[in-house]
């Protein structure tokens, strides 16, 4: 239960650190290429579907 419980608050919480993470490379590494921005967010998005709905 307490497993189930961990794992639905890191379902949520998953897109919003992606999101986080995705900016402060964005910031950092400068690049403005979009097509690598979109693969990382499908990359997150396999993750999160994986962890949370398996």
């Amino acid at each position: 239960m307490k497993a189930r419980v961990l794992r639905v608050l890191f379902c949520l919480y998953s897109p919003i650190a992606s999101a986080r993470i995705l900016s402060i490379l964005t910031k950092n590494f400068l690049f403005s290429d979009t097509l690598i921005k979109f693969r990382y967010i499908i990359i997150q998005i396999k993750f999160i579907k994986v962890l949370c709905y398996d």
